[in-house]
């Protein structure tokens, strides 16, 4: 079930939480977002270009969960295929944007000592 109602207000604040600059929010938006999607609470709507860029995050963890978000995303049908006019577009908008070359890059952030590793696997975001 979806609960769009509830969610919609809040899907631009969790996917502008992509850009942070602290690699730990990133990583958990990252996940967040993937788990939202592929149980179909949410639906991106354009903004799936925030998620593909997070392929290219400077963070290996949070790239892993985005790789993993899309290899999830393609085994549900013609989803990728169906999105992928809108994130080609936007990312090819944000590339020729004036401003983009002035945007901040997130910078990877180190953990403090202590802390544990989220590990994320296929079963993940399977449906339980």
């Amino acid at each position: 079930a979806r609960y769009p109602n509830a969610t919609e207000a809040w899907t631009g604040a969790l996917f502008d939480r992509l850009r942070d600059t602290d690699a730990l929010v990133r990583r958990n938006a990252v996940a967040v977002l993937a788990h939202l999607v592929l149980n179909d609470v949410i639906k991106p709507k354009g903004q799936l270009s925030a998620l593909a860029l997070a392929l290219e995050d400077p963070d290996p963890r949070v790239a892993a969960i985005a790789q993993l978000f899309f290899a999830e995303l393609a085994r549900k049908g013609n989803a990728v295929y169906n999105l992928l006019p809108d994130v080609i577009s936007a990312l090819s908008a944000a590339c020729t944007a004036p401003d983009s070359a002035e945007a901040p890059k997130p910078q990877e952030t180190k953990e403090p000592p202590n802390t544990r590793a989220v590990v994320v696997t296929r079963d993940t975001f399977r449906h339980v």
